[in-house]
Formats: C-alpha cells, structure tokens, sequence
C-alpha cells in the first residue's frame, strides 16, 4: 500500500501498488492453505492447487513489473528487465525438476535455483522501493515515514 500512496497521481505506480498488495493479500489468504507437500509423496489436489496460486502469484508480480517498467528511467528499466529473465531462467530450470522432486529422487542444486528466482523478485522490491524514494524529491522520507510526533519524523 505504500507504493500505492506514493505514486502521487502516477498511474503506473498506483497499478504496481495494487498489484504487490494484491500479491500480499494472496500469500495470506491462499498460501497458506495449500503448501507443497513433502518431497516424495503424491501432491494431490493440495499440491495442484499450490502450483495455481504460484501461477497466479507471479502472473501478478511480472504484470506489475511490466508497468513498472515505464515509470522510472533506463537503469531502472534494464533491472527489472534482467530480473524477469533470472526469474523466468532460474523458475523455470527448478520446475524442469518437478517429476523427480515428487518421485523423491535426487535434485542437485534445485534447491539453489529456486532461491535465485526468489530472491531475484525479493531484490527488486528493494530496488523499487529505493528508487521511489530518491525520485520522490527532498519531503518523499517525510511523506513515506510520518512524524511520530516528537516533532522529527522517524526514517
């Protein structure tokens, strides 16, 4: 919601925004209720319904990176141009091993991949959130983080 707030009249940010908070509300509310199950046993309908909202989750996250990527300069543009491709790269070399992770059979690395692909995503919420603030001019640290009345505002 604080991207969403900051976007100040910037349709593209207020998209983005929504699309992370809806991502948010996503891993609380379905998430948790259908996890992986354990490695070598049947996923079943539990596991189907894992893989569709992580489907669903980075269909959300890749469009609000597709927005994003108008909305701020070059340098910004090329990250998150670079991220997908580690994303789609580094997801999709760990799904190759889906068969052998349910059959429980040796996956070398899987392991490693995926904290790629995760972490790449994780990285460029950070990277987002920097380079809004430093777009946002001198009072964007006093718009982002609020007095707490003591007359300085805590950062």
């Amino acid at each position: 919601m604080g991207v969403r707030q900051a976007a100040e009249g910037r349709r593209r940010i207020r998209v983005v925004g929504t699309l992370i908070a809806t991502l948010g509300l996503l891993a609380l509310m379905v998430g948790q209720f259908v996890p992986m199950r354990a490695r070598g046993t049947p996923q079943g309908l539990t596991g189907a319904l894992h893989l569709v909202e992580g489907a669903v989750a980075m269909l959300l996250l890749l469009t609000a990176m597709a927005f994003a990527l108008g909305a701020f300069g070059r340098k910004f543009r090329l990250y998150t141009v670079v991220t997908i491709a580690v994303m789609l790269a580094f997801g999709g070399w760990s799904g190759m091993d889906a068969t052998r992770i349910e059959a429980g059979l040796p996956t070398p690395w899987v392991g490693a991949r995926e904290r790629i692909f995760w972490y790449a995503y994780q990285v460029w919420f950070i990277v987002l959130a920097v380079t809004m603030l430093r777009r946002g001019g001198p009072d964007a640290r006093k718009r982002v983080a609020p007095s707490a009345g003591l007359g300085e505002p805590i950062y």
